[in-house]
């Protein structure tokens, strides 16, 4: 896979606000401790095409809604989330599911054909990620990554935030999978009484 079939699947399926696929140094995917995956690029302006970001992790390095770089404030969540983790950010490789950008998941048109063709765009990229631990934000991000990992039998694990739910489990070639909903909206590590059952998800205890 490369960036040409990224653009040839973005003009066949129509969508005009440009792609994102890597947001890290493409080559972190070699000597990498833990993968993050999340949907797909939101906004609502036209932004890339662009296949990784070279200057280091988009969570340090680069400006959000207005922030200083790093300091919005999914930016902080995923920071706190690699420190739980035991993982330095340049540890850390990350990726959309789904390169293609769209305001939100549900005004992504043509889903399923995006969805198909990002399968592929995976097949692809997992092998060659050395990460034995993997994070996927938001459910459906992770009922993707887990059908592509063989992963079963995931434990349900309480957040602290309601009846919202962490999963964990084996993937069929030996990884951990965690999938956290979405720290954009739920922001768990500000919360105080989230702090010791996400030390018991990332085994921090």
């Amino acid at each position: 896979m490369n960036s040409a079939q990224i653009d040839e699947a973005a003009r066949r399926l129509g969508y005009r606000l440009g792609w994102r696929f890597m947001t890290c140094p493409a080559a972190w995917r070699h000597e990498a401790k833990l993968l993050l995956v999340t949907l797909n690029p939101g906004g609502d302006l036209v932004h890339g095409p662009s296949w990784s970001q070279e200057e280091g992790s988009a969570y340090l390095v680069e400006s959000w809604d207005g922030c200083s770089r790093g300091a919005s404030p999914l930016q902080r969540q995923v920071q706190a989330m690699f420190a739980l983790a035991g993982c330095a950010p340049e540890e850390a490789f990350s990726a959309h599911l789904v390169p293609f950008r769209s305001p939100s998941w549900s005004d992504l048109e043509h889903r399923q054909e995006a969805l198909s063709f990002s399968r592929e765009l995976w097949r692809w990229l997992l092998p060659q990620v050395s990460a034995t631990r993997v994070v996927c934000l938001g459910q459906e991000a992770g009922r993707e990554i887990a059908a592509l990992t063989g992963a079963r039998d995931l434990e349900a694990m309480p957040t602290g935030w309601g009846n919202i739910q962490a999963y964990r489990g084996p993937t069929a070639d030996g990884r951990e999978l965690i999938i956290l909903p979405h720290l954009s909206r739920f922001k768990l590590f500000n919360r105080p009484q989230s702090q010791p059952l996400l030390r018991r998800i990332f085994r921090a205890e």
